[in-house]
């Protein structure tokens, strides 16, 4: 509860304001004035949802295209788009890797497309008629002549994607300007400009490897409204044929089931070779086959040109 003041009091603080012993004015608090840099200043890519739909397809297009260079199947995993700065990009690629920069034309700038060296030396290898990938590692050196060639036949699939990817939002006619093995060097945004990085993880047998595109977000901001109000009405052809075809190249496990025996461990202990186990299926009996692991088929076991065979009798 406050205290009234007594009349004494009431004079003494009256004559101490008149006098100036006591301050009137309210304590001021400092403020710490923090510099302001408008170019990283955050920028939202939730206005163009579509950007991650146009890279999606951009995969698609690029792994058909890889798959039918290469004469091998390729599978490309295209990450969500990410709005960084593009110093931070640079820390992100390991030098070397091959930097293609792209005009992007009627955007006003450039664009990276980026494969890190083991990549490079892994595509490289199918080119050249490898049948399998070996594990590639990174090596301080550029590329030779050949490797750069190849790299250009890869840089023109690139293109061609990116222009069906984007075909129903604008006429994108990329070109290529050149290519280097560092990021920073290519000097397409100021080190704390925004650029938007799509990432792809390209798989080839059990080798993986890292490409990148990038583009500073504002060689894109100026086309946002056309790319929010055409999205919706996008029907990509070229696409969706793309995308059929992807899935209809997709390896599956195909299993003929020929019995399952459950045994204790004291019996698994005791096999020996010349052991006979009685699977309790007939030879004429119709057998389950699975599709990675899913009954699908039923089926009988023979031989076909001197080999086993499963002959489908009905569907599960």
């Amino acid at each position: 509860m406050s205290r009234i003041l007594s009349q004494e009091e009431v004079e003494a603080l009256l004559k101490g304001v008149q006098t100036g012993k006591i301050s009137t004015e309210a304590k001021r608090r400092a403020f710490e004035v923090k510099p302001y840099d408008f170019l990283q200043a955050p920028r939202s890519l939730k206005g163009l949802p579509d950007l991650d739909r146009i890279f999606q397809r951009f995969g698609v297009v690029l792994k058909s295209s890889l798959s039918t260079l290469l004469y091998k199947s390729i599978d490309i995993i295209t990450r969500p788009s990410e709005q960084i700065r593009f110093n931070e990009f640079i820390k992100m690629v390991p030098v070397p890797s091959s930097v293609n920069v792209l005009k992007l034309n009627p955007f006003n700038g450039n664009g990276l497309f980026i494969m890190e060296q083991p990549l490079v030396l892994a595509l490289v290898e199918l080119f050249f008629g490898s049948q399998k990938v070996r594990l590639q590692k990174m090596e301080p050196r550029g590329f030779t002549s050949m490797e750069e060639r190849v790299i250009k036949r890869i840089v023109l699939l690139v293109i061609n994607a990116l222009a069906q990817a984007w075909k129903d939002l604008l006429i994108l006619n990329p070109e290529f300007t050149g290519f280097d093995t560092s990021v920073e060097s290519t000097g397409i945004a100021t080190p704390s400009e925004p650029v938007i990085k799509v990432e792809f993880q390209v798989n080839v047998d059990e080798f993986s490897g890292k490409a990148f595109f990038t583009v500073p977000f504002s060689v894109i901001e100026p086309f946002a409204d056309q790319i929010i109000k055409k999205s919706p009405e996008i029907k990509d052809e070229e696409w969706i044929r793309a995308l059929k075809e992807a899935i209809l190249d997709s390896e599956l496990e195909v299993v003929a089931e020929l019995a399952r025996m459950e045994f204790t461990f004291a019996e698994i202990l005791n096999l020996k070779p010349g052991d006979v186990i009685n699977l309790g299926v007939g030879v004429n009996d119709e057998l389950p086959v699975r599709i990675e692991g899913i009954k699908k088929f039923k089926g009988v076991t023979g031989s076909s040109r001197g080999s086993q065979a499963v002959k489908i009798t009905a569907l599960y």
